[in-house]
Order: C-alpha cells, then sequence, then structure tokens
C-alpha cells in the first residue's frame, strides 16, 4: 500500500493505493471490512484523485519522452477512459485533487525555476 484516499462525507469510501511492478491499482477499502474490489490500473508514479462521487478518477499522466508532465486522465470506476485534460504550459505537475463539484481539477506545476497552481476544466 502507498497511500490511502477518503471522501469527506462519514459514509463515503476509502482507496489505497497497490502497487506492483507495472503499475499502481486503486482498490476500495473499508475500514470496518477490509479490502474490496480493485477499481483501475494506472502508471507507476502517477498522482490521482477521485470525484466527489467515487464515479470518476483523474492521475496525471507519464511524460512522452522529453515531453512535459501535463496530462490528466479521466477514468471511470472501471478504468475507462473518459477524456483527457492538458494543462497548458505546465511541464511537471505534481499533486492532484478534484473540485468539490467534481468539474475540475486542482494541481501544482514545479520546474527547476518556479512553481504555480492551476486548475484546468474538465
Amino acid at each position: 500500500m502507498t497511500g490511502i484516499r477518503c471522501g469527506l462525507a462519514p459514509a463515503s469510501p476509502c482507496l489505497i493505493d497497490e502497487s506492483s511492478p507495472d503499475a499502481e491499482i486503486a482498490r476500495l477499502v473499508d475500514p470496518m471490512r477490509g479490502l474490496g474490489e480493485a477499481l483501475f490500473r494506472r502508471p507507476p508514479g502517477s498522482n490521482f484523485a477521485p470525484a466527489p462521487a467515487f464515479d470518476r478518477f483523474g492521475y496525471v499522466l507519464p511524460p512522452k519522452a522529453g515531453g512535459p508532465r501535463n496530462t490528466i486522465q479521466i477514468v471511470n470506476r472501471a478504468g475507462v477512459p473518459e477524456g483527457q485534460v492538458t494543462a497548458a504550459g505546465a511541464t511537471m505537475l505534481n499533486s492532484l485533487d478534484c473540485a468539490a463539484d467534481g468539474q475540475r481539477f486542482f494541481t501544482s506545476d514545479y520546474s527547476t525555476t518556479s512553481a504555480r497552481g492551476c486548475c484546468p476544466s474538465r
């Protein structure tokens, strides 16, 4: 396990990250019942953020060879892609969180010379 994310409402589910050599796996977990179903796989080292309803998730894609790390992949619970968002001008997206309305992601971009926050729309 490499991380845990829980919803804000009392009955909201929690997710854990499990690492394998070729992917990170988002899995439901209930503090009282234990591990639940595996939801989706994503590239190693990619930060993820659930939408408030836990029906969609975003994660930062690894950069293509020599390119910027500026693309957020949006998937449903089964891991089926629903779209991508590119943060124009960003070179190294870091953290990722979903807005309370589930329509935007908040992320930070940093480089060796500066840092900034951005929130690309879905």
